[in-house]
């Protein structure tokens, strides 16, 4: 009689013992912290635009994968990069299938660096107005957030 609380008071401690992994994992992933979504006005005929913004990551090391947005026909990660050898001082962007995202340390898409580009442009970013971008993690759960446009 004796053997069968014991028996299921060790199972209540190895049943919880062995869910926390999952429930810390869990938690962890959905720590990525994601603020001061912009974009710049566009003139009226322009097709394309670009988004900036900050990534914290307070948990595991994670991947930005993918970006989706219904403002535009498509958007994409880039990089500005200055170009070397015969295209040395030329300014290039270059299209990326991820951006890494350390533990622990912020990540900041800004002019001149890492964006998110918007290609074929349904309509003008016009100041003052917002949309909505989400953004795919390889890790952690999609991000919806409100880019707003500015100067």
């Amino acid at each position: 009689m004796l053997k069968l609380p014991k028996l299921g008071f060790m199972s209540f401690f190895i049943l919880l013992f062995l869910s926390t992994p999952e429930f810390v994992s869990a938690q962890q992933l959905d720590q990525i912290i994601v603020s001061q979504a912009w974009s710049r006005s566009t003139p009226p005929m322009a097709k394309n635009g670009a988004v900036y913004f900050t990534i914290k990551n307070n948990g595991p090391r994670d991947k930005l994968i993918g970006v989706i947005t219904s403002i535009a026909k498509r958007s994409t990660l880039h990089m500005t990069k200055m170009g070397s050898g015969t295209k040395s001082g030329v300014l290039r962007m270059l299209g990326l299938t991820h951006i890494n995202l350390p533990a622990n340390q912020p990540f900041i898409a800004k002019p001149g660096g890492h964006h998110v580009m918007l290609m074929g442009l349904k309509k003008p970013l016009k100041l003052g107005e917002s949309f909505e971008l989400i953004l795919k993690f390889e890790k952690a759960d999609d991000k919806t957030v409100t880019v707003t446009v500015q100067k």
